[in-house]
């Protein structure tokens, strides 16, 4: 049986919005906020986008290195490639996700349900070729 090692990291974010005029005049707008790691309380203000992602990154990035430091250097590239591979997916597509949900939210919802349709049929699925049974799912919807 294999060694699973689960760790969660949760975020709070808060964001203000500030619209003011800038020295000849022109509307400008910023975005603050504070972002807390729930799991070790520690928070950090940011005025950029870059200091909010570079906040999560560290702590996710501490997460894993930690996850990893018993594991064959072997395991630990594999495992760091996958996380790798995983953040190149959510930097594509957590954009378009985004503006999605902001154009048609009632059609991004119905892509999330659809996914974990297919989803719950794949664990049905190798449930089945595993054990000689289907297993029914709850429906998520």
């Amino acid at each position: 049986m294999a060694n699973k090692k689960e760790e969660t990291a949760s975020f709070v974010l808060r964001l203000s919005q500030k619209i003011y005029n800038s020295e000849n005049g022109e509307a400008k707008l910023q975005w603050r906020g504070n972002i807390r790691h729930v799991q070790s309380g520690e928070e950090k203000r940011f005025a950029s986008y870059e200091d909010a992602t570079e906040f999560v990154q560290s702590k996710l990035s501490d997460i894993t290195m930690a996850a990893i430091e018993d594991k064959p250097e072997e395991d630990q590239r594999g495992i760091l490639s996958q996380s790798f591979d995983f953040w190149k997916k959510m930097a594509l597509n957590a954009p378009k996700i985004v503006m999605d949900s902001i154009k048609d939210p009632k059609r991004q919802a119905e892509q999330i349900q659809e996914q974990i349709t297919q989803f719950n049929d794949s664990i049905s699925r190798k449930f089945e070729d595993k054990f000689g049974s289907k297993i029914e799912l709850d429906n998520w919807s």
